[in-house]
């Protein structure tokens, strides 16, 4: 199977081209589930408020560690930001390598920069990205008091250790850029309105070679009582 892999130069074909695009749908699809965890774009410290409970005991404070708790857990020495620069750059590198592709097999361009069924599939990635950017946004810095929810333990006058609840604050603070996030998000809806335009206008502008048999109106069970009418003329 080798063969198919060969190159001229740095050139790649069509079989290592699908291939790769593959990948890089594999990537951004991988990258987008990492973002959609809460865990990974917010830091969450607790306060375990002990001493409310048991005037001996001191408050303590814990960070919650988010690592190992799902497949997609962002690693220690990564960030959101980096995530969301990457997912980006994979949407201009599919947008680059499908251009490419179609002018390999010789195809129709309707328009100087994409052919209009890669603008399509392009701009559903940067719908993907927005839909995705809109939930971290829904994240804010906040603190949260919830009476008797943190659990300590002590001892009992036998020496047993015993479970008491105390009150505990939540301190969630996002980790990403907000800022950089919203310019990002206002200059991809941009780019994705100016491409819905486009291709709505080339959709109308565009015919077809083809009459509908059946009417797009009747439902399942109608459709089918005119195919079969269809059939008999």
């Amino acid at each position: 199977m080798t063969d198919v892999f060969l190159t001229d130069d740095s050139k790649i074909n069509l079989k290592q081209a699908f291939h790769y695009e593959n990948k890089l749908k594999q990537w951004l699809n991988t990258a987008l589930e990492i973002l959609g965890y809460p865990h990974n774009i917010m830091t969450v410290k607790k306060t375990l408020f002990y001493s409310k409970a048991d005037s001996s005991l001191q408050d303590e404070t814990q960070d919650e560690d988010a690592s190992n708790t799902t497949p997609f857990a962002i690693y220690k020495d990564e960030t959101p930001d980096q995530y969301l620069d990457f997912t980006l750059f994979l949407v201009d590198e599919i947008k680059k390598l499908t251009k490419a592709i179609r002018n390999s097999k010789d195809y129709r361009a309707y328009d100087a920069e994409l052919h209009v069924d890669d603008a399509v599939y392009i701009n559903k990635l940067r719908r993907n990205i927005i839909s995705t950017m809109n939930t971290m946004l829904n994240y804010r810095d906040e603190t949260k008091t919830m009476p008797r929810m943190g659990i300590g333990y002590r001892l009992n006058a036998n020496g047993e250790e015993t479970i008491f609840h105390c009150d505990m604050a939540v301190d969630s603070k996002v980790n990403y850029d907000r800022q950089k996030l919203v310019e990002q998000l206002t200059a991809l809806r941009k780019t994705a309105d100016k491409d819905t335009q486009y291709v709505e206008k080339t959709l109308i502008t565009c015919t077809v070679e083809y009459v509908p048999p059946i009417d797009e109106s009747l439902d399942v069970h109608d459709a089918l009582q005119a195919f079969l009418h269809l059939n008999e003329e």
